[in-house]
């Protein structure tokens, strides 16, 4: 006797479409926890961090302008959420053909995202704390002057500091109200600042 005599055809339908959706599901991507193998820039390979499954490493763009770069380093830990359509065309991953609606592979559209954790150190939590592994920079993009802030200090190359209604003070000295010991007149060398 054929399936179809032996199994009602309602039964057999419900079968056959949960199939298809649970086909159409497995070809959607899924938001997954990763870590970051290596960082090239704004792109980034990751691995997926889900037991029992072996993902090969993903190459990803990752969720950042290109005004600020946070400095994403191996081992970093995130999250990777697929897109509903084709970012090749933006991220450089990939074709130029513009973003449609066609079904994408389902690892295909997946961007990075770095995820807080409760591992991280404490800050102010009422002011934007921006830090980095070696440092933070600041610049412009079309150059000109940078300010740069790590350990040895803060240096500002190509730059004029402009100081309106205020004052500058270093150990104590005034920059606009110091005085001066050891005055020589004339031509002489003045001593130094006095507290």
């Amino acid at each position: 006797m054929s399936d179809h005599l032996r199994i009602p055809f309602q039964q057999s339908m419900d079968k056959a479409i949960n199939r298809q959706i649970m086909e159409a599901i497995q070809r959607l991507g899924s938001a997954l926890p990763c870590k970051l193998k290596s960082v090239d820039g704004p792109i980034a390979t990751v691995e997926i961090l889900v037991d029992g499954f072996n993902f090969p490493p993903i190459q990803c763009p990752i969720n950042q302008s290109k005004y600020v770069r946070e400095p994403f380093q191996e081992g970093d830990e995130g999250v990777v959420f697929p897109v509903s359509v084709y970012i090749g065309n933006i991220s450089g991953l990939g074709g130029s053909e513009q973003s449609t609606y066609t079904e994408q592979a389902n690892l295909s559209t997946l961007m990075f995202f770095a995820c807080g954790s409760t591992g991280y150190q404490s800050t102010d939590s009422d002011k934007v704390v921006v830090r980095g592994p070696g440092g933070v920079k600041v610049g412009s993009l079309s150059g000109g002057a940078t300010i740069v802030a790590d350990a040895s200090g803060i240096t500002i190359t190509n730059g004029t500091i402009t100081l309106t209604g205020g004052d500058i003070v270093a150990d104590g000295v005034s920059l606009k109200n110091h005085i001066t010991s050891l005055v020589v007149p004339g031509s002489g060398v003045s001593g130094p600042p006095v507290p």
